[in-house]
């Protein structure tokens, strides 16, 4: 696992924001919190398939080019980010839940 920031993983993928947002639509892309409450990517699960999968989108020539404004792509990645954090908090409130337990082996989340 290799965790970066998303001005990092777009720098060393080559990969557009509007490929990123795909990826994180279609859930291609693992990403986590980091100990600051950004999001982190983990650029070890970008596979070679996943990322021409986001350079040759079947809808990308389906799409008008006021979709691909600025604000819409904020908007995406937002909705994104949205859908995977509710499973991070899960498991940071079960991983805190077991340490208040007293539970030495409680698994990271």
């Amino acid at each position: 696992m290799k965790l970066v920031s998303a001005f990092s993983f777009l720098e060393s993928s080559g990969l557009s924001s509007e490929a990123l947002a795909f990826l994180l639509e279609h859930k291609l892309i693992r990403c986590e919190v980091g100990p600051d409450g950004g999001v982190l990517f983990d650029l070890a699960s970008l596979t070679e398939e996943a990322a021409l999968r986001a350079l040759v989108r079947p809808d990308a020539e389906n799409r008008s080019e006021a979709e691909d404004d600025d604000q819409l792509l904020e908007a995406r990645i937002a909705k994104a980010l949205s859908d995977f954090l509710p499973a991070v908090i899960d498991d940071v409130v079960r991983y805190l839940q077991a340490e208040l337990d007293g539970d030495d082996e409680a698994p990271l989340p």
